[in-house]
């Protein structure tokens, strides 16, 4: 059940037709000209490795929030390589 979870987070992420791609494409594009704009992804990647660490946590007691940015990482690489 966590690893469908960390599936779809990843699938709905790395998806370029779908809306949560748009999270990474603000980190390159919005950051001069909107900041205010900026800040809320940033805070809804945080929001989200937290997310990610809970469910790793699960699986594995001494998951660290390391892995957690890891597994968000990995969902970025796969963003940049459809791009």
């Amino acid at each position: 059940m966590v690893f469908d979870k960390l599936k779809k987070i990843f699938f709905l992420h790395a998806n370029l037709e779908g809306l949560y791609r748009l999270p990474l494409q603000a980190i390159f594009e919005i950051e001069k000209f909107y900041p205010t704009a900026y800040k809320v992804v940033v805070d809804y990647r945080n929001w989200l490795v937290t997310q990610i660490h809970q469910l790793l946590l699960t699986i594995k007691a001494t998951a660290t929030l390391e892995d957690a940015y890891m597994f968000l990482f990995v969902i970025d690489g796969a963003m940049v390589q459809l791009l």
